[in-house]
C-alpha cells in the first residue's frame, strides 16, 4: 500500500511539473510586440480581457479606464488589428481595430476635430455614414465601423462603443504610432 501511494505521488508531481513547463513555454512564445516596450504582465492582463471583434461591443471585458490626467501614447499594429493605449509603458487598454492606411510606419497626433457623424465613400463609390469620429493626423479618422466588413480608406475603424468612449475621453495631442 505504501509503495502504491509513493508511485501515485511521483506520478502526480511529474504531471504538475510537465504542466508548469508547458505554461512557461507558452509565456515565452507568446510575447508582446517588442515595439511596445511594456511589461509582460501589463500586456497579458489586457490581452486576457480582449473579446472577439464585434461591432456593438467594447474590445475588452470590464469598464473603460479613465484617460484624463495621464501621459498617453498609442501604438497600432495593422497585422494584429489592434491599437494599444499606453501610459508610461503600461498597457491601459487594447482596441480591436481595422487599420485602413497605406503600408509603412506612420506617426500621427490625435487632433481636436471630432463629430457625431461623418460620410465617406467606399471602394465601390457607395456613401457610408460613420459615427463618433475623431481626427488623427491630416487625412485620417478613428471612427465606428458602420457594418462589419465595410472598408473605408484612410480610417481606423473600431467598434461603436469604443468609438463613443474615444470620442468622449481621448485627449487631444495623443501620439499614435503605426507599425
Amino acid at each position: 500500500m505504501n509503495r502504491e501511494i509513493k508511485q501515485m505521488l511521483k506520478f502526480s508531481i511529474s504531471i504538475v511539473l510537465i504542466e508548469l513547463v508547458f505554461v512557461n513555454l507558452g509565456g515565452i512564445v507568446n510575447q508582446p510586440p517588442a515595439e511596445l516596450k511594456t511589461s509582460y504582465a501589463s500586456w497579458r492582463v489586457h490581452t486576457n480581457r480582449l473579446r472577439a471583434i464585434q461591432i456593438d461591443q467594447s474590445s475588452e471585458k470590464g469598464a473603460y479606464p479613465k484617460l484624463s490626467g495621464r501621459h498617453l501614447t498609442m501604438a497600432a499594429f495593422p497585422k494584429q488589428n489592434k491599437i494599444y493605449i499606453l501610459n508610461n509603458k503600461k498597457v491601459v487598454y487594447i482596441l480591436n481595430a481595422r487599420i485602413n492606411l497605406a503600408a509603412g510606419q506612420h506617426q500621427l497626433l490625435v487632433g481636436d476635430l471630432r463629430g457625431p457623424s461623418i460620410f465617406h465613400y467606399d471602394t465601390d463609390g457607395k456613401d457610408i455614414k460613420s459615427i463618433n469620429w475623431l481626427s488623427v493626423g491630416q487625412n485620417t479618422d478613428i471612427e465606428a465601423e458602420p457594418k462589419l466588413g465595410n472598408h473605408v480608406d484612410d480610417t481606423i475603424q473600431v467598434s461603436k462603443k469604443d468609438a463613443i468612449w474615444l470620442y468622449n475621453n481621448l485627449p487631444k495631442d495623443v501620439q499614435l504610432r503605426i507599425y
